[in-house]
């Protein structure tokens, strides 16, 4: 019987905790395509749960120090996505566009969901790297 590392642990928690809003996200999106026979993707459901994202990119980070693998890529990535989730949470209110509609436009509006789309397509490269950077190291010690 194998034995698994603490940091094997860590990282499976943590791709599980980045992956289950786009699940749901999957989720949703099937759900009303099949009930009203419409396509809506709503791509802020991950910013939404931004209280699972975050702290499963910071148990990958941690795993990947314990394990010494992909440390560098991985706390790149994660320092994006904080910072991405950062700038979509202070934007509105530094640009005054969170409280009036009128200004729900522009440069710094567009701009804000440039960052979200940012922060969705780095949560789930994170979770899909490793996934199979995970997947090649258990393959590798049952070798």
């Amino acid at each position: 019987m194998k034995r698994y590392k603490v940091e094997d642990y860590l990282l499976l928690t943590g791709i599980i905790l980045i992956l289950i809003p786009f699940v749901f996200l999957l989720f949703i999106t099937l759900s009303h395509l099949g009930l009203v026979q419409d396509m809506i993707l709503d791509y802020l459901i991950p910013l939404e749960f931004a209280f699972l994202v975050i702290p499963g990119a910071l148990l990958l980070a941690v795993g990947s120090i314990l394990s010494k693998t992909h440390v560098k890529i991985t706390l790149i990535l994660t320092s994006i996505l904080i910072l991405a989730m950062l700038y979509v949470m202070i934007a509105p209110v530094i640009f005054g566009f969170g409280s009036d509609s009128d200004l729900a436009h522009g440069f710094w509006f567009t701009f804000t969901f440039v960052w979200v789309g940012i922060y969705d397509i780095i949560s789930i490269v994170l979770g899909i790297l490793h996934i199979i950077w995970l997947e090649s190291k258990i393959k590798d010690e049952k070798k």
